[in-house]
């Protein structure tokens, strides 16, 4: 380098550290971009999952089963209705062989 023009060797060496410290910082900036882009899909598996085990859906549905269940008309058994519980009952009970 002794035949170069004045500061021809300087300047090369800060060119040089320069694309490195260019080179680090833009490494840096893909790593981050990449643990953000990790973290989101992370948080968007979580918000799925906090969606199915979320019981806000079986319990509406079970309240509207109990209420229809409360808003059927009773019906009061007839004599055959009566025969048969009585008749269920005793056979439950009877031994098994």
């Amino acid at each position: 380098m002794s035949g170069l023009p004045s500061g021809m060797k300087e300047q090369t060496l800060a060119d040089y550290d320069a694309n490195e410290a260019r080179g680090f910082d833009q490494n840096m900036i893909n790593n981050l971009l990449m643990n953000e882009q990790a973290k989101q899909g992370a948080a968007a598996l979580l918000t799925g999952q906090e969606q199915i085990s979320n019981p806000v859906g079986y319990t509406s549905a079970a309240m509207q089963g109990n209420q229809s269940i409360m808003n059927a008309p009773l019906q009061t058994p007839g004599i055959g209705g009566l025969l048969g519980g009585i008749a269920s009952g005793v056979i439950s009970k009877l031994p098994t062989f």
